[in-house]
């Protein structure tokens, strides 16, 4: 199976909560303890995360909050 440069791709924790709307770290990390939201990669005391896992994320949010018709 060959890798999709895409899972490759990181988003630094400062630019993930501002994406997420402007999120604090706090809700990040009762997200992460919570298992609600997807672990970090950690490389070298900085936390990263793959755009395909936060993607997944947001769109199973959606669904979940979707009015049932």
């Amino acid at each position: 199976e060959q890798m999709d440069p895409s899972d490759l791709q990181l988003i630094p924790a400062p630019k993930l909560r501002k994406l997420l709307g402007g999120v604090s770290d706090m809700t990040l990390y009762r997200w992460l303890k919570a298992g609600t939201f997807p672990p970090p990669v950690i490389a070298g005391n900085r936390r990263y995360w793959r755009t395909t896992d936060v993607a997944q994320w947001q769109e199973a949010s959606l669904q979940s909050i979707k009015p049932k018709m």
